[in-house]
């Protein structure tokens, strides 16, 4: 059970990361934008295909950066940030993150698929519901990939 605890409290907190780059991203477009430096050009912005694949490139880019930042700099980026309050071997930060890293790239790419070969309608459905159902077996994988990390260490 304390697996399963410590699984899901990785879970929300690698979240809430993701949301947190996401955020950070769109404030810097936003600052941009201010200075009256176009990064995405107004008729590109406005349509419905850019709106449907915002969501992909963010995924997209928080992964490249995760795993830049991992690869280049040695610094597990989700470590750095909550390894003190978890305790988990270096074997599960470097588990949970390529877990989070491959969540992204199926995040993105079911965004893709979805908005390329459905509906908007079906779009729309697929934002409010099959984000959560990934991420919900996200949950499961990671708790089963944590926990057999777990018993290799001990």
């Amino acid at each position: 059970m304390r697996t399963f605890s410590l699984g899901f409290s990785l879970f929300w907190r690698l979240l809430a990361f993701v949301f947190i780059l996401g955020l950070c991203l769109q404030l810097v477009l936003v600052f941009l934008s201010a200075l009256n430096i176009e990064v995405i050009p107004d008729q590109l912005a406005t349509s419905a295909l850019y709106i449907k694949m915002k969501s992909s490139l963010a995924y997209v880019v928080i992964a490249i950066i995760l795993a830049l930042v991992r690869a280049a700099f040695k610094i597990n980026l989700i470590y750095a940030l909550w390894g003190k309050r978890l305790s988990l071997s270096s074997l599960q930060w470097q588990t949970a993150l390529i877990m989070q890293v491959a969540l992204l790239f199926v995040l993105a790419l079911a965004n893709v698929l979805v908005a390329t070969l459905f509906s908007t309608t079906f779009w729309v459905n697929y934002k409010l519901l099959g984000g959560f159902s990934l991420l919900s077996g996200h949950l499961i994988v990671a708790y089963m990939l944590l926990r057999s990390a777990r018993q290799s260490v001990a």
